[in-house]
């Protein structure tokens, strides 16, 4: 086998974890879904939130184990981190902002504005503010690239109170977390929650806090961390889940007053302290899930590794599915609609994903070993 069929072999099937897959091909699953039928939409809520855990966990994890491997961990180990962060997210990224452009300038007719195109360059879209209505799929993208942005800076800057390493890790967590939950408190909810709130960036960096703090639970506390994917801890995440997004299908149906009239409850400690809970008591039971029925397993493998041009592209399938006269057919035509956007869907990102994905990860830099050399087992 070729040093290029090695690679590409490491890529695809390297350190897969089938519960962590089931995860994330849920999570862009919900999100899809609740795209495709309006009523369903707090399913993408929970998905969202659930890529957020996911990242923070395997991203954060990351993070984590090169930090405590690290002889001394200086900046060379940050820019590193960041420039393989960054060559398997800015990619993919900036080619749907070109696409989305595309999308927008056939249906309006003009380019969005200069100003709305600067801050989606820098994702600045909706750091403090809601977006504006173009690429708005991109909003929890923000959210993420701020956050491996600023939390290895905050554990770092740590390093002036003498803390072993760990303990500057979880601290790092819980100046995310806190800072996050002041910015709800400060900024309020002016306007629909869903827009307003829950997709500000600086305001929701304790969701991914959260998946950093699983993954340190998994490495250094056995004990906490066996009781995490103990039953009655999954049942008791299921019932909050089951709470929450309940009251989310309810807050669907009524007006947008009603929803946002409970100020505390939605900025400070409500949904989003509830669906970060829920999905923490069952993230550790569901990702050390095995399954060996091949088929589905392929299945579920397929759909995570396509994730990312799936979460970005479905929507571009939809409004292009939209536009052939299905509609008007009744409910066959509906259906046949949805299934089209969902074949179109897997369909471009699993070439996105073969033919642009790949090639932008085998440009990421070797990581660091502990002596601060490129590591050779990478």
């Amino acid at each position: 086998m070729d040093q290029q069929a090695q690679l590409d072999k490491l890529i695809s099937q390297e350190h897969r974890i089938f519960g962590l897959d089931l995860i994330r091909a849920l999570a862009v699953s919900f999100v899809f879904i609740a795209h495709l039928v309006f009523p369903l939409q707090p399913l993408g809520v929970l998905g969202v939130e659930i890529f957020f855990i996911l990242s923070g966990y395997l991203v954060g994890g990351i993070f984590l184990d090169e930090f405590v491997a690290a002889r001394h961990y200086s900046f060379k180990h940050l820019l590193v981190f960041w420039k393989r962060r960054w060559w398997r997210t800015l990619p993919n990224y900036y080619l749907f902002l070109i696409i989305y452009g595309v999308v927008a300038y056939s249906n309006r007719g003009e380019l969005p504005g200069i100003k709305t195109l600067l801050e989606h360059l820098f994702f600045a879209q909706n750091l403090l503010w809601p977006m504006r209505g173009f690429f708005v799929v991109s909003w929890s993208l923000t959210i993420e690239e701020w956050f491996y942005l600023i939390l290895p800076l905050v554990v770092l800057s740590t390093a002036f109170f003498k803390l072993s390493k760990k303990q500057s890790f979880v601290i790092g967590c819980l100046v995310m977390a806190s800072f996050s939950i002041i910015i709800r408190l400060t900024i309020g909810s002016h306007g629909p929650w869903d827009y307003n709130m829950r997709q500000i960036a600086l305001g929701r960096l304790d969701a991914l806090a959260a998946g950093c703090l699983l993954a340190y639970l998994a490495r250094y506390h056995g004990g906490l961390s066996r009781i995490l994917k103990s039953k009655p801890v999954y049942l008791a995440g299921l019932v909050l889940l089951g709470i929450t997004i309940g009251d989310l299908f309810q807050a669907n149906y009524r007006s947008a007053s009603t929803v946002d009239s409970d100020y505390f409850y939605l900025t400070g400690f409500g949904i989003t302290v509830c669906l970060t809970l829920g999905i923490t008591l069952i993230f550790m039971k569901v990702s050390q899930i095995h399954l060996a029925w091949l088929p589905f397993k392929s299945l579920v493998t397929n759909i995570s590794k396509w994730s990312y041009s799936i979460y970005l592209f479905h929507p571009v399938a939809i409004i292009l599915t939209k536009q052939l006269p299905l509609a008007s057919h009744g409910v066959a035509g509906k259906v046949i609609e949805k299934i089209l956007a969902i074949v179109l869907t897997m369909f471009v990102s699993f070439l996105i994903y073969e033919y642009f994905e790949k090639v932008a990860l085998r440009m990421r830099p070797a990581p660091l070993d502990a002596s601060g050399s490129p590591s050779k087992n990478s």
